[in-house]
Order: structure tokens, then sequence, then C-alpha cells
């Protein structure tokens, strides 16, 4: 090879984008304005913080909330509970250990207005043995489960057919 076809490679041309200078100085910022040089301010979200804004859109956040209440047991619910406790004879403590829960739970159900469980509302209605959700005229009335009326009319069924 000769030596000419490598001569363009002597001179190397290295070409870089100078990025601005970008300074925080209160004074390089205030001369650069007293000359008329050309400034860009640009505002960084959240910049510098280690934590994200929370009220962003708490606005509309407060408004969802207003709109949207929790359930809560009715009082008509909340004497049933008392009035079926007292019919069997149990203190608060004792009806909570057959619930597995807290007395101040319990206590909550009874007096205070507790974002309701279904799951201990069907232990209550089992143990206390009277209706609690539903309807306003059913509660308070004797609970029966369908599922054991179902069964107790096929074993009837069951118990004729082989009498015959």
């Amino acid at each position: 090879m000769s030596d000419e076809h490598w001569a363009y490679w002597d001179k190397v041309t290295i070409i870089k984008k100078k990025k601005p200078a970008y300074s925080k100085s209160k004074n390089v910022l205030n001369s650069a304005m007293r000359n008329g040089g050309q400034l860009v301010t640009t505002k960084k979200y959240n910049g510098g913080k280690n934590s994200q804004s929370r009220h962003i859109h708490s606005k509309n956040i407060d408004e969802d909330m207003e709109s949207t209440k929790n359930k809560t047991i009715r009082r008509i619910v909340q004497r049933a509970i008392i009035d079926g406790r007292i019919k069997k004879k149990l203190k608060r403590e004792q009806l909570a250990k057959m619930l597995n829960i807290k007395v101040s739970v319990l206590a909550e159900y009874e007096t205070k207005n507790p974002i309701p469980n279904q799951t201990i509302l069907n232990k209550m209605e089992k143990i206390l043995g009277i209706k609690l959700q539903g309807k306003d005229i059913d509660i308070g009335e004797p609970y029966v489960r369908k599922v054991l009326l179902k069964k107790k009319v096929l074993k009837k069924k069951a118990l004729k057919k082989r009498r015959k």
C-alpha cells in the first residue's frame, strides 16, 4: 500500500457540541442580566426534594372522599345485637371470645358505627340465633339457615320414600 492512500489520516478534526454553562449562583445570573446576556431558566418538578408532592390532585381526592361514605351498622342492628346477647345471657367478653374478636370490636358493633364485616355479622347471627342482615323488618327475627331447612326437608322426603 502506498503512503498516499493513508494521507487523509494525518489531520483529525473533532467536533463537539458545547453544552451551555449552568450557574446556580445569583451573582453570575445577576451579571448576565445586567449585560443583556441570554438567560434560560427552567424549573424542575420537585427539584432537589427527596419526596413526591402529595397535593397535586388533592382537591379531586377530597371531593371524591366526601361523596363516598363508608357503610355503617344501622341502629336497629346494634339494638338487635345487644338484645340477642342479653337473651342468651352472655357477657361481651364471652361473646367476643366465641366470635374470636376483641371485646373493643364487639363494643364498637354495639355502640359506635364501625365499618361492618360480613363474616363477623354472619358469626353473630349463628351464635345469637337472630337475623342481623337484610331488611329492617327481618332484623331481630329468629335466624334459620335455608340450607339446614332444605336438608331437613330432603331427609323427611327420604324417610317417607323408605316407609313406602
